[in-house]
């Protein structure tokens, strides 16, 4: 398995992307998860068409936070648009899995991040849930192996500073 999560591209141009770039960027994210495609411009339009490139994109459920003019782009913005809130202000503060708590969750999530605040304490981070499968011992992973999980988009997991896990790990 390989070790490292993420890779970076910088050589192409997503509103000109070609169905091998579409290819070869997928096969990215299947061996390396998360895929960071650098220097792009890209009108809302220009994003929304994007997604098309990699499969049949679905909106999000919740329709009032969906783009008022693209409803596959689900948005996430604590910029106000003539004075109201668009989108989910103030997500990612919690340990989440996007879609995860659907039937099937959907297996690919595209960001464009428009505005990144310089001074903010929030951060996106990715986990490698394959490693720490892998890397649990052998008796949790019987335990996980035969149980069915219900995921909820009601409950919130905060990971403090200095990790969970670490201040509250369990013997199993």
């Amino acid at each position: 398995m390989n070790q490292n999560i993420g890779h970076t591209i910088s050589d192409i141009d997503c509103n000109l992307l070609s169905k091998e770039e579409a290819k070869s960027i997928l096969e990215y994210v299947y061996k390396h998860k998360v895929v960071v495609i650098k220097q792009q411009k890209l009108s809302t339009s220009q994003f929304n068409n994007l997604s098309y490139c990699f499969g049949e994109p679905l909106p999000y459920l919740q329709s009032n936070y969906r783009h008022p003019d693209f409803p596959l782009i689900f948005v996430s913005s604590n910029v106000k648009l003539d004075g109201k809130e668009v989108g989910v202000p103030r997500t990612g503060g919690y340990w989440h899995s996007d879609t995860a708590f659907l039937e099937e969750p959907i297996p690919l999530t595209i960001l464009y991040p428009q505005i990144i605040p310089k001074n903010s304490m929030r951060t996106t981070m990715f986990i490698d849930l394959e490693r720490v499968y892998e890397e649990i011992p052998s008796e949790l992973k019987q335990v996980l192996d035969n149980a069915y999980f219900i995921h909820s988009g009601k409950w919130k997991y905060k990971v403090p500073q200095g990790g969970y896990w670490l201040r509250h790990r369990r013997n199993y």
